[in-house]
């Protein structure tokens, strides 16, 4: 398996299997990736439209971490720079903002991989992720 980081992604194949990721993974987030309208957004009360594809537009030019198994993406992790919130004042940073592993590729510590990825090509940036204890259905 490969790990790769991209400033971005312009492969128009590899977008949409980020894409099929999501919408495969979309009910194991909460709330659900369709029911969101960006990654930064602080109210995860459900709204959205409905679709992936509102949420994937807000990442798609972001930096991303990909495991490839050839041309296949089995996983992939979206970062922002210098994101700030109330919970992350820290700068410079990398704000982790979605991820997800085709269940396939799971179990192999690819989270993992993408975290120390970020960390060794940004060494001078602080990674940094969100998460609540309310995130559970």
């Amino acid at each position: 398996m490969e790990i790769v980081l991209l400033e971005k992604l312009t492969d128009p194949a590899k977008q949409e299997a980020i894409r099929q990721l999501l919408i495969l993974a979309d009910q194991e987030f909460v709330p659900p990736i369709s029911a969101r309208t960006s990654s930064t957004q602080m109210n995860l009360a459900p709204g959205g439209t409905g679709s992936v594809d509102a949420y994937y537009e807000t990442i798609r030019d972001l930096p991303v971490v990909l495991a490839l198994e050839g041309d296949r993406v089995v996983g992939f992790m979206h970062f922002r720079f210098d994101h700030t919130c109330d919970h992350i004042s820290q700068l410079p940073n990398a704000y982790a903002c979605t991820s997800s592993v085709h269940p396939d590729g799971r179990g192999h510590g690819l989270m993992q991989k993408f975290y120390c990825a970020i960390i060794e090509a940004y060494p001078e940036r602080m990674v940094c992720t969100r998460t609540w204890h309310t995130n559970y259905p």
